[in-house]
C-alpha cells in the first residue's frame, strides 16, 4: 500500500534546482549550506537511530523513525515550469520537496528529498508532517502487520 501523503503528494512534483536570487556575484551560497546541513542532520541522525541498540548488544525493538531534512529560510519561494505552449509559468508558493545530491566522505547516501519551506508557509509545513505522522500511524494499525 502507498500512502500519497508529503510534500511530493501534496504539490505533485518535485522540483531538481535552486537559484538564489539578489546575492552579490562573489557572495557564498546560502542554500547550498542550508542543504547540506539539513542532510548531513538527517543522515547522521538515522545512523544514530539505527545502531542505538546495537552497542549494548541488545536486540532492538521494531520501531518506525520518521526523519524528514528540510531548510527553512526568510525569503521568497517560487516555481518555474513551462506551459504546454512552452510558455513559462513563476508563481510565488510556500514550500516544496526537491531533490539534492550529497556525497562526501562521511555521508554516501547520495540522493536527498529535502523540503524547502518559507517562514510564511512554516504553520502549514508542520501540520503536513503532523498529518504524514497520522496517517502512516492509521495505515499500521488497518494493516495485517500489527
Amino acid at each position: 500500500m502507498a500512502l500519497k501523503i508529503g510534500m511530493f503528494a501534496k504539490n505533485g512534483w518535485l522540483g531538481y534546482g535552486v537559484r538564489e536570487s539578489f546575492k552579490k556575484p562573489t557572495a557564498p551560497s546560502q542554500w547550498y549550506k542550508g542543504m547540506t546541513t539539513a542532510c548531513k542532520a538527517a543522515a547522521t541522525t538515522m545512523h544514530a537511530i539505527r545502531n542505538q541498540n546495537v552497542k549494548y548488544g541488545e536486540q532492538p525493538a521494531p520501531q518506525i523513525s520518521i526523519v524528514q531534512p528540510a531548510v527553512v529560510f526568510d525569503g521568497d519561494l517560487f516555481e518555474v515550469f513551462l506551459d504546454e505552449d512552452g510558455g513559462i509559468c513563476l508563481s510565488r508558493i510556500e514550500m516544496a520537496a526537491v531533490t539534492f545530491n550529497y556525497r562526501s566522505f562521511n555521508y554516501n547516501q547520495g540522493t536527498f528529498y529535502v523540503d524547502l519551506v518559507s517562514m510564511d508557509g512554516l504553520p502549514k509545513y508542520i501540520t503536513l508532517c503532523n498529518e504524514r505522522v497520522e496517517a502512516i500511524g492509521h495505515a499500521i494499525a488497518a494493516s495485517d502487520a500489527v
